[in-house]
């Protein structure tokens, strides 16, 4: 069973606690602070304060704010702790959070704790906050030098220079993410997708049906996974023997379903405009099919679509879609082994890059093109 949002939201907020980024006594977070940082509603902040609260974390003084309680009384075991590491724009990427969520499944069955911790994302170079991942790399050091850390699982997107950074601590890790990331340093483990092989798989599935001019929605965000899919959309296109034509691949900004929407609408008003849209991502492909529906158009009898998607509400929308799963809950897991593999046998553990590989869903959103 996937842990809530809020659950998630609080253990961090409660690992922050208990590792020092707030001090006894010191101003806690404020509800809208909470919503700022984590995007998550009023009611979520203020369950997750009084939660804390209960819990013996904080205390809450009305109409003076939220304090963090002196807990030096309260200790846990120090043995056995693996970190996992989030870097990140915001707390709304569902791909981290499942990823998290198959961890921690996998987590409850060994004998250690889980400590989470977020690192926000500059959105203008997707560099770490330089305070937080100060902060960060000061406390792992200090951990491994207490002999209080076994390994760490990285997840989110990933620099060279953060990745090398955390390799320098001598503690054993795993990226939890895409094989296609570019500036993962050798000696670490990458447990993940392969986008390109997904978009591709997703592409030449279209143009097996006969479908000569396909579209393409993807967001536009610099980061090498999105890259990585568009090109899996041109390489099989090119495959096929299919010209790419820029008229074709239209960006969706932030993958909202709003810019999915629009996109298919400029897709569709093209003079000559595609019998088969590709979509980079479930968002993406709900407003799409929206736009489809308000043009007076049917799918797959007008208009043949397929997308990528790791969510499970996919499969409820109609007509049915057909698309290919990846599977960011098994990424987790699959992480965790790997650590724990290279925890316990430190001196024969090889470097491994672990596909995922993903499912293909036969919706009935396709069909062939009649010669």
């Amino acid at each position: 069973m996937a842990l809530p949002k809020y659950h998630l939201t609080k253990e961090i907020l409660k690992e922050q606690i208990i590792n020092g980024k707030f001090k006894p006594n010191d101003r806690f977070l404020s509800v809208r602070e909470i919503i700022q940082d984590y995007s998550v509603s009023r009611v979520t902040a203020f369950r997750i304060l009084n939660e804390l609260s209960k819990e013996g974390f904080v205390s809450i003084r009305n109409g003076v704010g939220t304090f963090v309680r002196d807990r030096s009384s309260q200790t846990r075991d120090p043995e056995n702790n693996i970190v996992l590491v989030t870097f990140a724009e915001n707390f709304t990427n569902q791909f981290h959070l499942n990823v998290l969520n198959g961890a921690k499944k996998c987590f409850s069955k060994q004998d250690c704790n889980i400590m989470y911790e977020w690192v926000t994302l500059n959105s203008w170079n997707k560099e770490p906050n330089k305070k937080e991942f100060s902060f960060l790399k000061t406390k792992l050091t200090r951990m491994k030098k207490d002999n209080k850390i076994l390994g760490m699982i990285l997840t989110g997107t990933l620099s060279g220079n953060t990745a090398e950074a955390l390799k320098g601590t001598g503690i054993p890790c795993v990226v939890a993410g895409d094989l296609s990331e570019p500036e993962i340093p050798d000696g670490l483990d990458i447990i993940g997708n392969d986008s390109f092989l997904y978009a591709y798989k997703a592409v030449k599935y279209l143009t097996g049906l006969k479908h000569k001019r396909i579209g393409c929605i993807i967001d536009d965000a610099n980061v090498s996974w999105l890259h990585e899919r568009l090109r899996g959309y041109k390489t099989a296109l090119k495959d096929a023997g299919l010209a790419i034509e820029k008229e074709l691949i239209i960006p969706a900004p932030g993958g909202k379903p709003d810019k999915g929407y629009l996109a298919m609408k400029q897709l569709l008003k093209l003079k000559n405009p595609p019998t088969a849209v590709f979509c980079g991502d479930d968002r993406i492909t709900m407003g799409a099919m929206k736009a489809v529906a308000e043009l007076g158009l049917k799918i797959p009898e007008n208009l043949s679509i397929i997308a990528i998607s790791s969510s499970e509400e996919t499969e409820y929308y109609y007509p049915k879609l057909t698309f290919i799963r990846y599977l960011p809950r098994k990424v987790g897991e699959t992480a965790v082994k790997t650590l724990l593999d290279k925890i316990k046998n430190k001196t024969t553990h090889k470097e491994k890059r672990v596909l995922i590989e993903a499912e293909f869903v036969e919706g009935t959103s396709c069909k062939r093109i009649i010669s």
